[in-house]
């Protein structure tokens, strides 16, 4: 980098690249305003299906990850079971 004083400066950085990349999450339940059930606990989110309609925007999402995917990143064993 130099700057309009001729200084320069120069600094490493290093790049670590994880090129192993797990599935895509899906989405399983949408926020609905119209929608008086709910999906796991959560008020209000309408199950997803081909026909499912987009009734607010933005909107949230409940997303699903399979538990072979999560298991071995840190801190999941809690929630996707032992690593080991």
């Amino acid at each position: 980098v130099f700057d309009l004083a001729g200084n320069s400066a120069e600094k490493e950085m290093y790049f670590y690249n994880n090129s192993k990349c797990g599935p895509s999450p899906k989405i399983v339940a949408i926020e609905d305003p119209t929608y008086t059930g709910d999906y796991l606990g959560q008020a209000g989110f309408r199950p997803v299906t081909d026909k499912t309609p987009i009734n607010k925007n933005p909107l949230e999402a409940i997303y699903r990850i399979s538990k072979e995917a999560y298991k071995a990143a840190p801190g999941a064993s809690v929630f996707a079971g032992s690593t080991t």
